[in-house]
């Protein structure tokens, strides 16, 4: 071993021996110092325990000295002979004024004592009361005496055996249950009595003051000391800060473990720590117990601050570790003299090792030979390689080497002595003639002392396992390529099969699409047909059964779809702008109802949202979003939904993030795992219980990736959970929002039934430059959530500028004029629609669009002639019911060379059509053929440009590109939405004729003077079968009904009540279209509408026009009624 090796080893060593004495010593001053510890904290304790044992002592000496005197017995005697103790006849108030003497004696000698009672045993009631009060000691009057028969001191006294004393805590004196001021820490001692028939019939009580025993148990502790007097619950019964003192009596909800952390320390104390300040503490905590005192439900605290025990620590490590730090130079001068010592010694020895080493240490064979190639050395491993090798052959030439080996040598030797560097060879020596072996031969110099190469070494290693390990590689290599050509071809043949089944599939989905969508086709739009006829309240009823039944059907189709088109890689992902702010709105709103179903509070936070245009698929946000609020709100019966928006910059990616976060029943652990996978709930229980198929969180998962996007959720069983997603978008394709400062100078209160709805309007409130203040009844503006909170301000509501009702529940509340209605959940744009309609619509553009919804009522397509392609009747019947419904004329054909031959006669003919709707699956040729048939002039040269718009049920990726491109001008998938349709046509210029002389009316033409009139008197007198008597009744309950529910609108609409508004306008809208009064039926359909939108200044705005159209239908009602009377009177 080298010296620097060896001095290595002893400054590990010395390291090491440090080491373990510094842990040794650490280990030893933390043992003795806790121990010292305890012993000054025990000895303060004992002091301590031994003052309050004594307090008891003595206290059941004086009980046990009022037990025996006489008034007590005499007073069980008399008790139990109506007033007179027959043993020394002696009335009962006799006896009690001895025994109340006694007490006063006690109380004028022993100043500890406060208050000295006999209760009844059976009532509670005091019959015996002296007490110190005001430094005077006193017996209480009869008329003051109190009944305790609910206090617990009474309670366990009697459960007491005879002569046993109870104990209470120490807690402040209560009178008639309310808390002597100034304080009086008291504590109780009970003793039952019983009289000569050992019956109980008493409880003597004694209250002493606590508070000087508590200052002698407090002096016993030295001034760096603390100490702490615990209740049974760890309450305070002394605190060094006043305040914390009898904290069950004035304050209950603090006790020790509110305010202090206790950690275990040593096995005989504990470290604590004040959770306020930081401070620490070493305390030993134990209860007060003596011999015969046992469960005394009190508990002393020694603290020593820990800076103390801290500085006691640092004081004995100095000491020690001074010491060890002698010891340790010490053993460094005598470790230096041993090594100089010893440096020759290892150095020879080093010297002997190397030597060694080159003869013994291999364990490939080792041949030394001297510059003449004589034999110098060898080593065992050498002699198993040549069996002639043994030590008479030490100073012979190599020959008796075999011939392979010694050619070798011979031609290397030299060039190794030389410095030249020889390279190893293999070759192969035969043992026997059964065994040979494979060698590696190489040459190494043999250096001198100087430097000077002395001699060869000759190195010899088996390497027959090598060769055999070599040959076998080769083998495998050959076998392993012919398997990996094999499984090559394996894989190709399985790919192929994979290609193929996808292709399957979507024809599949794409067949299973079509045949499912156009049977739902013919029934929601037959649905549509039959709303739009008279039907009973229970037909309604059933209809809307099957159009949710359906609704339902069509959306998990769509699902599937949506599923097997990303799975497929063919679902598209756009990328156009779009307002985040409108999209977020627009989902919350549509989700209001079910929220509301399930009873829960629904609330939108988009305050967070920095970005008012992004660029992306506003669709598939939308979806997203939709399926996370349904899933909170299906599982969530009781609490909160919560959305929040927020969008944030970093370099030039905006992030869209959108949380939903529920209070419902949550996920289990064990079954997270499973939710992000098709067709998965967490459990079958789930399925029974809430529905659903288990695909709506896989769609988002898979639609978030395709959008670079991220999705992550936490749960907690029977707690809720949390889903939130985030999604990249380029910012240099968005633009920032403006929130008008709507409030600005505002003070604005809010009365709510959480506060985390609370929060989230105050946060809306700061947006708008409000000022949130905590319900105050003298704010600017006050905003109310709930029918409770708005009784309690009711008083004061004419002081607010704006009264803002939030919700359903409050629409009926119309009684003063600064009352506003807007919907749940709080959104930004209504909010600030409120206060600025033209602002809020250059914030929420939608906010105009929805106050100018025109229902599809009336003649949209009039005098516009359509031909139908298709080879379903249902969906024919469908689209006929749709498009004569606003006027069109419709033709029909069933298959595409159906309708090229018609339509070269309908070219004979020279009739036009305005579009041509063409279904494109059917029998024989289908809608693509036709398409391009009649684009190739094959329908006739008149139609060649006519607009063709698809109407499919295949919803494939792709299918609206082979559409336009099999020359078709619009797409429209099946089944149909009414106002997608009319859309579609109203973009390719499709609209109402002014020229209605092809309209076929659904009606009989009226005469021109009849037109101007306000009731279209013809149209009623048809369907009454030419009855003009009642003609007249139908007037006359008009005039009678009509008055009262005008008046209830008009109030309604002043009051901004949507809900109200509703549901007059559309029971006058239902009289109006009895009398055929068409100008005032459009107008409270119009004011229907906005009122169902909760558009209230829509309302406002259509009342006058409405009120003058009704007083017309009015005036011409009444003339006609005089006039129907007259001709009665004259025919009669």
């Amino acid at each position: 071993m080298s010296s620097s090796n060896i001095a290595k080893g002893a400054i590990v060593l010395l390291l090491a021996v440090m080491v373990s004495a510094i842990l040794y010593f650490e280990n030893s001053i933390h043992r003795d110092l806790n121990e010292g510890f305890y012993q000054r904290l025990e000895q303060v304790h004992s002091a301590q325990n031994n003052i309050y044992l004594g307090e008891i002592d003595d206290n059941r000496r004086f009980l046990y000295f009022l037990l025996d005197t006489p008034p007590i017995q005499g007073i069980a005697r008399a008790e139990k002979n109506d007033g007179i103790d027959p043993q020394e006849n002696t009335p009962l108030d006799v006896w009690r004024a001895r025994l109340s003497t006694i007490f006063r004696s006690m109380l004028y000698s022993y100043d500890g004592l406060n208050q000295i009672r006999l209760l009844d045993a059976h009532t509670g009631v005091e019959m015996v009361r002296v007490e110190r009060q005001l430094g005077q000691v006193i017996a209480v009057p009869d008329s003051k005496l109190q009944d305790k028969s609910e206090s617990d001191y009474f309670i366990q006294a009697l459960q007491l055996p005879e002569r046993t004393i109870y104990s209470t805590t120490i807690n402040l004196n209560r009178e008639h249950g309310q808390v002597v001021t100034p304080f009086q820490p008291t504590k109780r001692f009970t003793l039952p009595t019983y009289d000569i028939d050992n019956e109980l019939f008493g409880i003597l009580v004694i209250n002493t003051n606590a508070e000087k025993m508590i200052d002698r148990i407090v002096s016993q502790a030295p001034s760096m000391q603390k100490v702490m007097l615990l209740g049974a619950d760890d309450s305070f019964i002394y605190h060094p800060e006043f305040s914390l003192r009898y904290s069950k009596d004035i304050n209950p909800e603090i006790n020790f473990q509110t305010l202090y952390r206790v950690t275990p320390w040593s096995n005989k104390i504990q470290l604590v720590e004040d959770k306020s300040t930081g401070e620490q503490f070493l305390a030993l905590i134990s209860k007060v117990e003596g011999a015969n005192f046992n469960n005394l439900e009190v508990k002393l605290v020694n603290l020593i601050p820990f800076a103390v025990y801290q500085q006691s620590l640092n004081e004995k490590r100095l000491t020690t570790y001074v010491l060890l730090a002698i010891a340790c130079g010490v053993f460094a001068l005598v470790f230096f003299a041993f090594w100089q010592y010893t440096h020759s010694l290892r150095a020879l020895d080093s010297t002997r090792a190397e030597f060694k080493a080159i003869l013994d240490g291999a364990s490939d064979g080792v041949l030394g030979f001297d510059s003449n190639l004589k034999l110098t050395s060898f080593n065992e491993s050498a002699q198993r390689f040549f069996k002639q090798l043994n030590n008479s052959r030490l100073g012979n030439n190599p020959q008796f080497l075999p011939e392979a080996v010694h050619q070798f040598l011979f031609h290397y030797a030299n060039m190794v002595l030389q410095g030249e560097v020889v390279e190893s060879k293999s070759l192969q020596l035969d043992l026997n003639a059964h065994e040979n072996i494979w060698l590696s031969l190489s040459l190494s110099p043999i250096y001198a002392g100087n430097g000077r190469i002395q001699g060869v070494a000759l190195f010899v290693e088996d390497i027959t396992a090598k060769k055999e390990a070599e040959a076998q590689l080769v083998g495998a290599n050959e076998r392993l390529e012919q398997e990996v050509k094999e499984r090559t071809k394996e894989l190709v043949d399985a790919r192929d099969k994979a290609a193929k089944a996808s292709e399957v599939k979507s024809a599949f989905i794409s067949t299973i699409s079509h045949e499912m969508r156009t049977p739902l086709n013919g029934i929601l739009g037959s649905l549509n047909l039959v709303r739009k006829e008279p039907v009973t309240k229970h037909q309604h009823k059933y209809l809307e059964m099957m159009e949710t039944s359906s609704t339902t059907l069509l959306s998990l189709i769509n699902d599937v779809l949506d599923l097997s088109k990303i799975e497929a890689g063919k679902l598209d992902i756009d990328n156009e702008p779009f307002n985040p702010l409108s999209v977020i709105e627009h989902v919350a709103l549509s989700m209001s109802a079910k929220a509301k179903e399930q009873g829960i509070t629904y609330i939108l936070d988009q305050t967070g949202l920095a970005h008012i245009e992004l660029c992306g698929d506003a669709a598939r946000v939308k979806q997203i979003i939709y399926n996370l609020l349904s899933n909170a709100i299906k599982f969530t019966k009781k609490g909160h939904v919560k959305l929040t928006v927020t969008t944030e910059q970093l370099d030039d990616t905006v992030w869209l993030k959108v949380t939903v976060e529920d209070t419902g029943v949550g996920i289990e652990k064990a079954n997270q795992n499973k939710l992000f996978q098709s067709f998965s709930q967490e459990s079958a229980n789930t399925s029974n219980e809430f529905g659903g198929t288990g695909l709506g969180l896989s769609i988002c998962k898979q639609l978030v990736e395709k959008m670079l996007g991220h999705i992550h959720f936490e749960s907690e069983k029977f707690k809720g959970s949390k889903f939130w997603f985030e999604l990249p978008f380029s910012s240099a394709q968005t633009k920032p929002i403006n929130v008008p400062e709507v409030l600005a100078d505002k003070t604005v209160s809010v009365f709510s039934k959480t506060k985390l709805e609370s929060d989230t309007v105050a946060k809306l409130i700061a947006l708008c430059a409000g000022e949130y203040v905590e319900k105050e009844a003298q704010s600017d503006i006050c905003i109310i959530t709930n029918e409770q909170d708005y009784i309690q301000v009711k008083s004061a509501q004419n002081h607010f500028e704006k009264l803002i009702l939030v919700g359903d529940e409050l629409q009926n509340i119309n009684d003063a004029d600064n009352i506003v209605h807007i919907s749940s959940p709080l959104r930004v744009g209504e909010f600030v629609a409120l206060f600025d309609l033209n602002k809020a619509i250059r914030l929420q553009p939608s906010l105009k669009k929805s106050g100018e919804t025109v229902a599809l009522s009336g003649n949209l397509v009039a005098g516009c002639h359509f031909l139908v392609v298709d080879d379903n009747q249902i969906n024919r019947i469908v689209a006929k019911g749709i498009l004569e419904g606003q006027g069109a004329k419709v033709s029909f054909a069933v298959d595409g060379q159906d309708a090229v031959n018609k339509l070269l006669l309908f070219e004979h003919q020279e009739v036009d059509f305005d579009a041509i709707f063409m279904d494109c699956n059917m029998p024989g040729m289908d809608g693509y053929q036709a398409t391009r048939a009649i684009r190739q002039g094959q329908g006739g040269d008149k139609y060649k440009d006519a607009i063709i718009i698809a109407m499919t049920a295949s919803a494939l990726a792709g299918e609206k590109e082979r559409c336009l491109n099999a020359g078709m001008d619009e797409f429209v998938t099946k089944p149909v939405v009414v106002e997608q349709l009319f859309d579609v046509l109203d973009a390719l210029g499709v609209h109402a004729k002014d020229d209605d002389s092809v309209l076929i009316h659904p009606f009989e033409s009226v005469a021109e003077e009849q037109i101007s009139l306000p009731i279209n008197e013809a149209d009623v007198l048809e369907r009454l079968s030419g009855d003009e008597e009642l003609l007249k009744k139908v007037y006359t309950l008009f005039l009678n009904d009509s008055e009262n529910q005008m008046q209830q609108l008009r109030l309604s609409i002043k009051n901004s009540n949507c809900d109200a508004s509703a549901k007059y306008s559309h029971a006058l809208k239902g009289q109006a279209g009895d009398l055929a009064a068409e100008a005032l039926f459009d107008l409270l359909d119009k004011i229907e509408t906005y009122a169902r939108e909760h558009q209230a200044g829509q309302c406002k705005s259509h009342l006058e026009q409405a009120q003058s159209e009704y007083d017309k239908v009015v005036v011409f009602a009444k003339k006609r009624v005089s006039e129907l009377e007259f001709v009665d009177i004259n025919s009669g």
